[in-house]
């Protein structure tokens, strides 16, 4: 009937309404899904960009691990099997990954602070470490040179790049401050049966004092000869010979403690730098050198790191003005025999002294300075002292033994021009105060020639 196809008629219409409403919707949706989907891959890109901007700032992963974290957690989830459901979906991805950015933006501020908070934990306990080591004794200057550089740096120090750098720095500093550690307590227990070792020679703790003292007092005269010889630079492997130098001057204050054990053992560790120090010293002396001692009048003589002779003597007293025998780092220059000395002073003057002749010299000044024979003076006046007698002294000459034993001559005959000679205080004083007495410059020329 008419009435039955009107209803079928309007049902066909509202079908089709609804089929092409459904076709809208979904077309749609789907065009939110691709525009989303779009939008999300953005955010994707700018994520790894700004991770990337990170690492070449120097961040590494593991600074990064809690923004990749978060990253694979988000790209990692699946989109949802209902089409109509994947737009938002794909804009709260796109939402989660722009807070990651500005999350990350907070993170990196973080990670530079809590790598410099570290930096400073360690510093600081390397500065404990190294307190403990100058306790010891250790000459902890450049290590404590090199930690102050850091900890000085660390504060204006603001890209992770320049803490990081800090950090490895303070990690060798670390290695090297352990290894000095490690030495200290090796040193310590190699001192500790030679310390055993005298108290069970001798309990008294002034011999062993004297002990001791004896050793320092050597050690430093040996040491002397060595700065001297660096001075003209003959000398190479003086910061090692110094570094034992300063293990000998920090056991120097342990001599005056009150009980034998103490003292025992800061006499044992003097005798033990003073071997180092007296054996690098003539290890590294030239085919020939001659070392004269001012306060004990000795000259000795060494042929390839061998003592060969050795001798009292008298010099003059100290050359700090024209009439005295020079302290410095001087050389053989050339040698005569026989040579007529004329006074460089005149007749008048009490320096003056006639025209003499002597055999056997051998110059080690510009300005005439010699060693030679005197046979004006009896071979056993010479010694301590005679640099000081009138009768005896000279005017900077040095006076070789010339009867029986003639080591003026034998001196002339071994000693080849260029000889190395060095005049020292011989005073076993510290080494900074004898080097305060040289009379002569560097290249061993007198200061005040007659």
């Amino acid at each position: 009937s008419r009435k039955r196809r009107g209803v079928r008629w309007w049902l066909a219409v509202g079908l089709a309404a609804l089929v092409a409403a459904a076709a809208s919707y979904a077309g749609k949706a789907a065009w939110d899904t691709k525009q989303a989907l779009v939008a999300y891959g953005g955010q994707q890109r700018a994520v790894e960009a700004s991770l990337q901007n990170a690492r070449s700032q120097g961040f590494t992963n593991e600074d990064l691990r809690p923004i990749l974290e978060r990253r694979d957690s988000i790209t990692g989830t699946s989109a949802p099997s209902w089409p109509l459901d994947r737009a938002s979906f794909y804009e709260h991805q796109s939402a989660q990954l722009a807070q990651l950015r500005q999350d990350l933006k907070t993170h990196l501020p973080q990670v530079v602070a809590g790598v410099k908070g570290t930096v400073t934990q360690q510093a600081a306990g390397l500065q404990t470490l190294l307190r403990q080591n100058q306790e010891e004794g250790g000459d902890v200057g450049p290590l404590q040179s090199r930690l102050d550089t850091v900890t000085k740096a660390l504060p204006p120090a603001g890209t992770i790049r320049q803490v990081r750098e800090l950090q490895g720095q303070l990690q060798q500093l670390s290695t090297d401050v352990n290894t000095q550690s490690a030495q200290l307590k090796q040193e310590r227990d190699l001192i500790q049966p030679a310390a055993a070792a005298l108290l069970a020679q001798n309990q008294d703790v002034d011999a062993l004092r004297a002990q001791g003292t004896s050793a320092l007092s050597a050690a430093r005269d040996d040491a002397t000869v060595a700065a001297y010889e660096a001075k003209a630079g003959r000398f190479k492997p003086v910061d090692t010979l110094m570094a034992a130098v300063s293990r000998l001057e920090f056991y120097s204050t342990k001599l005056q403690a009150p009980d034998r054990e103490g003292t025992a053992f800061a006499a044992a560790a003097e005798q033990r730098y003073g071997k180092q120090i007296h054996d690098q010293l003539v290890q590294n002396l030239g085919p020939q050198h001659v070392i004269v001692s001012f306060q004990s009048q000795r000259a000795s003589f060494y042929e390839n790191g061998r003592q060969v002779q050795s001798t009292l003597v008298t010099t003059g007293p100290r050359g700090d003005t024209a009439f005295g025998t020079d302290f410095g780092p001087m050389r053989v220059l050339r040698k005569a025999h026989p040579w007529k000395m004329h006074s460089p002073w005149p007749q008048g003057s009490p320096y003056w002294y006639p025209d003499t002749v002597v055999q056997w010299t051998v110059f080690f000044t510009n300005s005439g300075e010699a060693f030679h024979d005197a046979n004006w003076q009896p071979d056993s006046t010479l010694g301590p002292g005679s640099q000081y007698t009138e009768g005896t002294r000279s005017h900077g000459c040095i006076h070789m033994p010339w009867s029986g034993n003639d080591l003026a001559q034998w001196l002339y005959n071994w000693a080849q021009v260029g000889t190395p000679v060095d005049v020292v205080p011989g005073s076993g004083q510290p080494v900074a105060d004898q080097l305060g007495l040289m009379t002569t410059d560097d290249h061993g020329n007198p200061l005040h020639p007659a």
